[in-house]
């Protein structure tokens, strides 16, 4: 549960496939008794925490616990938060999403320790102690009963590590804003507010390379080479150092730059959207990156589309439509952009892909050429404001007709650096077109 499971989610979202996840989340929730009682006999905390492998009906396998994780309930809440920011469902997010989510909550607002003076965290900051970045790296005083055949390092039991603070960081703003939607939870929110504006940072080393980087934990000179986790780091958590500042933004660049790209096939889902939400795609030459734009090559003429049949194996999975819907939407900053990093050459075409605030987007675009993108389309099936990046540079403003309509254009916003803004209503049809 530490990232295996919950990584064949992440395209499914933009993919407009949400019905996937139905059996993960039915999973997720069968396991809250279970980790109930963990966290209340481990940690003395209510909510849930979970070990790292687990199968369905809320039972354990290995009987190795967490095997030092607190990250692994966090990681799986990933999918349900999306399913969340991606449908604007309420009668999901009150009926499923929200009494998972609930549990995370809960435990970490009761976990994290404060004001402890651990170098390089602020006084005052929220810290989370004794906790591991990878497996099997905890004390064996975490296992009551002993496992005298297991090696544990006991220099290797953490504080800090990256995961968790990335998770936490992504996560505090969903709880928020879920419970914002359900009307509930106000003290709680306020509390949140305070957490994720005080967490501690995550800690940084100076790499061989002289380039600042995202180190493991705080306290290590070092970074882990070949760990996948740190992908994470990018996508899907951590979204502070892709929309909010840009010496974050810098320092996560500089971190992926250092790190092999797909190490063991198991970055792969986390790489590629990492360095697209980045807008780093243009600097990557290296041949790793040359076999993704193969990859995308060899998509069939007719275009790129949110469920490919006959796509390259390495685009089938709910990972390899991540990393194409990746590359050909961003909605994840609050603005649809269109075909931000489509490879030089290469038509593209999609059909009803996803954004967050639950819009279905078509378009399509000649080869090589952003500014002939045309046929843009977006439903908003909620209602809400719509934020859109012009893709056509060479125009100065947009057009957008509601479909049904009065006749009359509906009334657009520029809101400057080429985004227009809009009120949509629910279950209506906007056409986009330069202006």
């Amino acid at each position: 549960m530490n990232y295996n499971q919950q990584a064949l989610y992440y395209g499914i979202y933009a993919a407009n496939h949400v019905e996937i996840g139905t059996p993960f989340y039915n999973a997720m929730l069968q396991y809250i008794p279970r980790g109930r009682k963990d966290a209340h006999t481990q940690f003395q905390c209510p909510g849930i925490n979970m070990d790292c492998e687990i199968f369905h009906w809320g039972q354990s396998v290995s009987g190795l616990g967490d095997q030092g994780q607190r990250s692994n309930a966090a990681l799986a809440a990933v999918p349900i938060a999306n399913h969340w920011l991606w449908t604007r469902d309420v009668d999901w997010l009150n009926a499923t999403g929200w009494p998972y989510l609930d549990e995370i909550a809960q435990f970490w607002e009761c976990y994290l320790a404060r004001g402890k003076d651990y170098p390089g965290t602020p006084n005052g900051s929220y810290s989370s102690v004794g906790d591991c970045l990878g497996e099997l790296c905890c004390l064996t005083a975490d296992f009551p009963g002993g496992y005298p055949n297991l090696h544990f390092d006991h220099e290797f039991v953490h504080v800090n590590p990256h995961i968790s603070l990335a998770m936490l960081r992504f996560l505090f703003p969903v709880f928020i804003d879920a419970t914002e939607a359900l009307g509930i939870e106000p003290k709680r929110r306020a509390l949140w507010k305070h957490l994720h504006s005080n967490l501690a940072p995550l800690v940084t080393v100076q790499h061989v390379s002289n380039k600042t980087i995202f180190g493991n934990v705080l306290g290590s000179e070092s970074y882990s080479s070949n760990d996948p986790l740190n992908s994470y780091l990018g996508w899907p958590g951590y979204d502070d150092a892709l929309t909010t500042n840009a010496t974050l933004r810098q320092i996560l660049k500089n971190t992926l730059d250092v790190l092999p790209q797909f190490v063991g096939g198991n970055s792969w889902p986390q790489y590629p959207p990492s360095r697209v939400r980045l807008q780093d795609y243009p600097t990557q030459t290296n041949s790793t990156w040359h076999t993704l734009i193969a990859i995308m090559a060899n998509i069939p003429t007719n275009g790129i589309t949110g469920d490919p049949p006959g796509a390259a194996p390495a685009m089938e999975g709910g990972g390899g439509i991540g990393i194409v819907n990746e590359l050909l939407l961003q909605t994840f900053t609050g603005t649809i952009e269109l075909f931000p990093q489509v490879p030089p050459g290469q038509p593209a075409a999609f059909t009803n892909l996803r954004g967050r605030g639950a819009f279905l987007i078509s378009a399509s675009m000649a080869a090589g050429n952003r500014d002939q993108i045309s046929n843009v389309t977006i439903v908003s099936e909620k209602g809400g404001m719509v934020n859109l990046r012009s893709p056509w540079a060479l125009h100065p403003s947009i057009s957008v007709v509601a479909v049904p309509s009065s006749r009359a254009a509906t009334a657009v916003r520029n809101m400057g650096s080429n985004v227009f803004s809009w009120v949509s209503k629910p279950g209506t049809s906007y056409t986009v077109i330069p202006k």
